[in-house]
């Protein structure tokens, strides 16, 4: 679980979890009970989906509507670091 990589001595500093999928997951209820215990701990979640991911769960694992996005492919994945890296930073500056 997310929340246990950070411990006590991060209290102070934005905690911010990307999560790449290329599917769906296979205990639906259980990842979006795993994404809410993470949400309520203050950990902001960034959902990147990958050709086929299903756009409902990446809008459950995401903190905000704006923090998912969608690839079409693995190749995609490099050229949008870019993006996810600008997606986190907003974060951070908005916290």
């Amino acid at each position: 679980l997310a929340v246990s990589l950070f411990n006590k001595n991060t209290e102070d500093c934005v905690k911010v979890v990307v999560v790449i999928t290329d599917g769906e997951s296979t205990n639906t209820t259980a990842t979006a009970a795993v994404a809410q215990k993470a949400k309520e701990s203050d950990v902001i979640l960034v959902a990147v989906g990958i050709a086929d991911a299903k756009q409902e769960e990446l809008d459950t694992i995401a903190s905000r509507s704006d923090l998912v996005l969608q690839l079409p492919s693995f190749e995609n994945l490099i050229a949008a670091l870019r993006n996810i890296a600008d997606l986190v930073c907003n974060v951070l500056h908005s916290a």
